[in-house]
């Protein structure tokens, strides 16, 4: 059962390559960074069905009261951060909202079901410094120095 034709349907997802910072190309390839926001039904199925990241990740990273925490599951490891976006409510200058890191041996995916400055931020900041990001470990490091370093 499929819990997510609420979502919008704009084709949000990127895949991303790392030369000197990250560059978008058209299409996947296995060792890319594939960065979705508002996954849309096809975005999911290519995420379980083509990935095969286990649907219970993507079902958490929906869940907005979702603890932050990493869990493994078969070759995939879950890291989820909580992280700002700007908030609707007058009085409340910003909520924090699931962004999951999903990782195994040749995929990096970062899924979030909202739009947020922090993915786009982060690639122009890669730009900028020209990093070049080895493996999953320093793009999983990476992405949180950047929030909290």
């Amino acid at each position: 059962m499929r819990l997510f034709a609420w979502i919008y349907t704009t084709d949000m997802k990127k895949y991303l390559y790392c030369e000197n910072g990250f560059d978008e190309k058209a299409e996947y390839t296995p060792g890319c960074w594939t960065s979705v926001e508002y996954p849309d039904n096809s975005d999911i199925d290519f995420l379980t069905q083509v990935l095969n990241i286990p649907e219970s990740f993507i079902e958490d990273i929906a869940d907005t009261d979702e603890r932050p925490r990493i869990e493994a599951e078969d070759a995939w490891l879950l890291t989820i951060l909580h992280i700002p976006i700007d908030s609707q409510q007058t009085d409340i200058p910003f909520i924090t909202i699931p962004l999951g890191i999903i990782t195994a041996k040749n995929a990096m995916v970062t899924v979030c079901f909202h739009h947020t400055k922090f993915i786009s931020d982060f690639i122009q900041y890669s730009r900028h410094k020209n990093i070049s990001i080895k493996d999953n470990t320093d793009l999983n490091y990476g992405s949180v120095e950047k929030q909290w370093g």
